[in-house]
């Protein structure tokens, strides 16, 4: 959790804080990833996130936003790799 804690304060642009039990902390953050959906994201199912809000549970949320973000992050990482490996070919 530490690890998904400190994935998450980068996401944000913020200090570490204890996402996994506080609303508080975790909430901005769910309003962060619904209200920057866009194309570059559109594929990533929002209605996990939905779905997870509509229970209340803290965990199921903090699972949602970690699973967002990850894959946000292994994307720019797989686009980065491709351009550099074009870029690379075309030398």
């Amino acid at each position: 959790m530490v690890n998904n804690n400190k994935l998450i304060a980068e996401f944000m642009g913020n200090i570490e804080l204890e996402y996994q039990t506080s609303w508080d902390c975790l909430m901005p953050v769910a309003n962060e990833i619904i209200r920057s959906r866009n194309e570059n994201n559109a594929n990533w199912n929002l209605t996990i996130l939905e779905n997870a809000l509509t229970t209340t549970n803290i965990g199921l949320v903090y699972n949602a936003v970690v699973d967002f973000i990850t894959n946000e992050e292994y994307k720019k990482t797989f686009r980065y790799t491709a351009y550099n490996s074009l870029s690379m070919k075309t030398l």
